[in-house]
């Protein structure tokens, strides 16, 4: 059965365009002005077992930026700053399954503190979170209406 659609002939090499459930979410700031564009696929049921993971890898950058903060040799210091930041915007690439943190990165940093006390990070990680976790539970209400509706074989 073909489900996909041809979209162009290179070189004699066909290819099909699917569609994987990718979906692009603006990041806004209070102004309403888009600072990133962020490719995710959200029914992306794994997502949770990531997340699991992920918040132990969050604890212990959270460990290591506690260490740096003993250093006192200042570009020692900011090393393990920006090492810190790294860290945190690769892990939210596997997170959410995207190579976009960067971009929604590019303003304020992954720590940069926000008004409220918290990492900008954690407001991202707790948005896109819920976006998620959303979309997960659409998925699985859907996949038991199609149990549901299954003629009895």
């Amino acid at each position: 059965m073909h489900t996909g659609k041809e979209v162009s002939n290179v070189k004699n090499r066909k290819m099909v365009r699917l569609d994987d459930g990718t979906k692009v979410y603006d990041f806004i700031d209070k102004d309403g002005n888009i600072f990133a564009k962020v490719h995710i696929r959200p029914s992306d049921i794994s997502f949770l077992d990531r997340k699991e993971a992920a918040n132990e890898k969050l604890t212990q950058i959270g460990h290591q930026l506690e260490a740096a903060d003993q250093v006192t040799d200042l570009e020692q210091r900011m090393q393990m700053f920006h090492d810190a930041e790294k860290a945190v915007v690769d892990l939210l690439n596997w997170l959410f399954d995207t190579a976009d943190m960067t971009e929604v990165f590019k303003v304020y940093g992954p720590l940069a503190i926000h008004p409220s006390g918290r990492f900008f990070c954690t407001m991202v990680v707790e948005e896109l979170s819920k976006v998620f976790e959303e979309a997960i539970a659409e998925e699985k209400r859907l996949m038991n209406d199609r149990v549901e509706n299954q003629p009895n074989t």
